[in-house]
């Protein structure tokens, strides 16, 4: 039968009056706002909205009307060990006109409840959560008809639960946007210092150091000009010696034999680095040698680049093993070293951007992969990455930080 309109504005009357509680609840939410729909729409006098945690396959409120704060902050059910648990275990809804005809015991402190609903919230084939939805003793039962009004509740509510979870997703999306956002700027801010002060520790004082010598030499020209032609030899010396150095700056900021791929690149780097350092250092490469796209390519060269001026700066090693390997869809990293090590609990203090590897980890992340380091005191220290190579190829679009690989 149609509901009475006078009796929902009644019904909806009573329950502004309770002010005080109202205040109590979260009133903005979407779930709350849509048990208060139920409750009018049913004529229940009180009920909630409660959610699946799977993972600890417990039930817990996430909106309720007219019960009792401990029942709310309590009320933990686990699957099949209360009524709501008993729908959520089954998903089947149950209909409770009598309160001692229930197949499983009512919850302490709920005695007074003469009637309830409880109804299974589905979504794409899983359980999500329950809504319960109670009459006091005094008033009439539950009908059938309140049954399958309650049924459409319940999959408006797994829509809601859907939505939710979906603007949560995305807002957890954006803020990882804009943390990455943040440290490529301080990563990029962190590299322009690195090469201001290679130039001015280096290049720029050699060219200062020129400009003295070349007016010495012109005073020279006068008095002794035997010792000016020596002086400019080993003018001539420096000035290559410097001009070397800017070459191997530009080398670093964009290396122009990346055009040629990712494994010469890496070749010509790691012999570099050895022959800069003295640190024994090898390249070994298994499996295929994709292209990947211009910027994947770039990236990893910077995280083994980043991986390997760690080891010059931290590790003290004696040897340095740069390994890619390409299988099952992957393309990993792994760059270890027999230095000194250190304690790994470093890693999660904000020093650690001082050790690079919260600039390898971003790098990685943006890529849709993952960076791990395994390091002790005294037992060296490797990094391992790995990439899906499916959002790799120069086909594949960009991935999305924090976007999901796939399965595995």
């Amino acid at each position: 039968a149609a509901m009475d309109f006078s009796e929902v504005r009644e019904r909806s009357a009573a329950r502004e009056a309770s002010g005080a509680e109202r205040e109590r609840a979260t009133t903005g939410s979407p779930l709350q706002r849509l048990l208060d729909a139920a409750l009018t729409i049913t004529g229940a006098t009180s009920g909630s909205v409660m959610l699946l945690d799977t993972e600890a396959a417990r039930l817990s409120v996430a909106a309720a009307r007219g019960l009792d704060d401990r029942i709310v902050r309590n009320a933990r059910p686990k699957l099949g060990a209360s009524v709501a648990g008993w729908v959520a275990a089954t998903g089947e809804p149950l209909l409770l006109g009598d309160p001692h005809a229930m197949p499983i015991p009512r919850s302490p402190g709920r005695e007074d409840v003469g009637s309830s609903l409880c109804l299974p919230v589905r979504g794409r084939g899983q359980i999500l959560g329950v809504l319960n939805l109670n009459r006091g003793g005094q008033t009439r039962q539950f009908s059938e008809e309140d049954l399958q009004r309650g049924l459409v509740l319940a999959a408006v509510a797994s829509t809601l639960i859907e939505l939710t979870r979906h603007a949560d997703q995305l807002q957890e999306a954006r803020r990882q946007v804009e943390r990455f956002r943040l440290e490529l700027i301080n990563a990029r801010e962190d590299e322009r210092r690195r090469i201001a002060r290679e130039l001015h520790d280096n290049a720029l004082q050699s060219l200062a150091d020129f400009i003295w010598q070349l007016t010495a030499c012109k005073r020279l020209l006068t008095v002794d000009p035997p010792r000016v032609r020596g002086e400019l030899r080993r003018l001539t010396r420096s000035l290559r010696s410097t001009i070397k150095e800017i070459r191997e700056i530009c080398q670093d900021l964009r290396p122009t034999i990346l055009e040629e791929g990712l494994l010469p690149a890496l070749q010509a780097y790691v012999a570099e680095f050895a022959r800069r350092t003295g640190v024994a250092a090898s390249l070994q490469w298994t499996g295929d040698q994709p292209r990947l796209r211009p910027e994947v390519e770039s990236s990893l060269f910077r995280i083994i680049q980043e991986a390997l001026n760690n080891v010059r700066k931290h590790a003290r090693a004696r040897k340095v093993r740069v390994h890619i390997a390409v299988r099952g869809g992957r393309l990993r990293v792994r760059v270890a070293d027999d230095g000194v090590g250190f304690d790994p609990r470093v890693l999660s203090r904000a020093s650690s951007r001082g050790l690079g590897v919260a600039n390898i980890r971003d790098r990685a992340q943006l890529l849709g992969g993952e960076c791990m380091v395994t390091t002790a005191p005294g037992q060296g220290t490797r990094v391992s990455v790995g990439i899906p190579l499916d959002a790799a190829s120069p086909s594949a679009p960009a991935p999305r930080p924090g976007q999901p690989e796939g399965p595995q």
